[in-house]
């Protein structure tokens, strides 16, 4: 039999049979290490029953890269779609958002008479799972035409999923197979359940999270942490946009392609500002005993274009903010904390002058004068003598940065002079009933937007630099989101649609042999479900003109 020459992502290289499959190569890999769950060959991305005829570079995907978590995830909702049609047909699964390492689940009934699911079954479901787990179900892949596609999931009564179907750039769709239940859900599968084995639910709200592990907390044996208030803040927007029946992609591409976007945008815009009114009208009422507000959030949650908007509230009410940044507080480039890679840390806590800062807070807070510094990002290198400030009677302060929920941060500051801020887009529309559109990708969208305005970056740049960004956030935000006084979703629910046409063209270029092509692909795919929109009618002072480049706030 003819070999051919397989080189995997170490570097390590061997001749194997033509026509072997990934699974079998699999074999080949140390005991100990993780088991893969998908694999690249050649670029692109394929399940480990792909067999390989010519020569391959092959990489194994497992659950501690993010392409084999999103196929963990994605996989492991498929189980859990089996064992609730198993146990509970009379009712229907809903897979919201992630919280922390945990997704957002609900069984409702199909009919009002029904009961609320209750922990019992919850465990009665956690155990149905568990045991299709034990019997290492096969996952079987069917390739359809994109027309028979259609066709099924219009007799399977999903009208709103072939609609969706319908605008693949793709003449074929992957159907997956598993025990008695068929369906697509957007992206590769584990081709056995096996692999499956790390999970757990747990009540939560109305409903329970899937806990999936990590490389810190197995799911079994941590305690899911909570995260009430950013519970409250994407429940709310669920509700918001079920009222508005808009709750998932095809219902928006109705709005769209009825000429009615003009009335969601208005709708859109104000709900963010009534959250906006709400946030100052309760900081008013503690004022002037509070007169430092934090903000923080993840990258390209709008927290510039935030903070201008609330600092145009407080001035309606008769108080002068002064905006500071915590950039400016960072120590000269040559006297910043080195990272892994040798290059100065400008992410973690230690990058910021926290003496200077709490002196400068306090000061400001007596009544005193300071002089705020300056951070030169081209030179690198702060002035500490910069505009002189104070505090007057009717003058708040508006200060953000990444860091600006950590306690560590503000540690000689009067807490009952302090509120913070949490902002981020907590993005709640879904491609169906199972897969949400993440948050995270929600961001990157209006990163690479930004990037290709301001930066000048590509889309390739931006995939590249991203998993770094992310990074900081885990460590640096989202493990003090819950200690915000108020929470702000920056997402609006026609952004998608409106940033599209920006970026399809770019993403489409990224060729083949780049590391982001994957990625590309993957983003690429998802904002081809929207009907592109245009961006006329969308207000100058909105959140979304700091990504399109032509807010109000840039021009005063």
């Amino acid at each position: 039999m003819k070999e051919i020459t397989i080189q995997f992502e170490d570097g390590t290289e061997g001749q194997y049979p033509q026509g072997i499959s990934l699974q079998m190569l699999i074999t080949q890999r140390p005991p100990q290490a993780p088991p893969p769950l998908v694999a690249i060959v050649n670029g692109l991305l394929h399940e480990l029953d792909y067999k390989l005829y010519t020569d391959s570079k092959v990489t194994w995907l497992t659950f501690l890269t993010p392409g084999g978590r999103r196929v963990y995830r994605r996989s492991l909702i498929f189980v859990m779609q089996i064992a609730a049609q198993r146990l509970f047909p009379q009712y229907r699964l809903h897979v919201y958002h992630s919280l922390e390492s945990s997704i957002y689940c609900q069984l409702k009934p199909m009919e009002n008479k029904l009961p609320v699911i209750s922990e019992k079954d919850i465990s009665a479901l956690t155990e149905e799972m568990h045991k299709i787990v034990t019997e290492d179900l096969p996952v079987k892949r069917d390739v359809l035409s994109q027309e028979d596609a259609v066709s099924f999931y219009k007799a399977q009564d999903e009208p709103d999923k072939a609609e969706l179907i319908a605008l693949r750039q793709s003449a074929y769709l992957n159907l997956y197979t598993c025990g008695e239940v068929t369906d697509y859900l957007f992206g590769r599968m584990v081709t056995h359940t096996a692999l499956l084995e790390d999970f757990s639910l747990q009540p939560f709200d109305k409903g329970f999270v899937l806990r999936l592990p990590t490389e810190e907390h197995p799911p079994k044996d941590s305690t899911f942490p909570q995260p009430n208030q950013l519970q409250a803040a994407m429940r709310s927007y669920a509700d918001w946009t079920d009222l508005l029946e808009i709750n998932n992609i095809n219902k928006l591409n109705h709005v769209i392609e009825s000429d009615k976007l003009t009335e969601l945008v208005l709708i859109a815009e104000t709900l963010q500002e009534r959250m906006l009114h709400k946030i100052s009208d309760s900081l008013y009422a503690l004022f002037p005993q509070v007169r430092v507000v934090m903000i923080a959030g993840p990258s390209s949650s709008g927290k510039t274009t935030f903070t201008q908007r609330l600092a145009i509230q407080f001035r309606t009410l008769g108080i002068k903010p002064i905006t500071i940044s915590l950039d400016d507080y960072f120590f000269n480039r040559e006297d910043a904390p080195i990272d892994k890679e040798g290059h100065a840390d400008f992410e973690g806590l230690s990058v910021l002058d926290l003496s200077l800062f709490n002196q400068h807070i306090n000061q400001l807070l007596e009544g005193k004068e300071v002089f705020l510094p300056h951070y030169d990002f081209i030179s690198g290198r702060r002035t500490d003598q910069g505009s002189p400030c104070s505090l007057e009677e009717n003058q708040i302060l508006l200060i953000e940065g990444i860091h600006a929920l950590n306690d560590a941060l503000t540690s000689g500051i009067p807490t009952k002079a302090l509120r913070k801020i949490y902002i981020s887009s907590l993005t709640q529309i879904n491609l169906d009933n199972l897969t949400p559109i993440s948050t995270t990708d929600s961001r990157l969208f209006r990163r690479m937007v930004r990037d290709m305005q301001f930066r000048s970056h590509t889309p390739e740049q931006t995939i590249l630099r991203w998993p770094s960004v992310r990074n900081g956030e885990t460590q640096y935000i989202f493990p003090y989101q819950e200690t915000a006084d108020f929470f702000f979703n920056s997402a609006l629910i026609y952004e998608l649609p409106v940033l599209r046409p920006m970026i399809e063209a770019e993403l489409a270029k990224i060729p083949l042999e780049s590391p982001a092509y994957l990625e590309a692909k993957r983003l690429l795919r998802i904002i081809q479900y929207f009907t592109p929109a245009e961006t006329h009618s969308i207000p100058k002072n909105s959140l979304l003109q700091e990504f399109l480049g032509k807010s109000c706030f840039y021009e005063m």
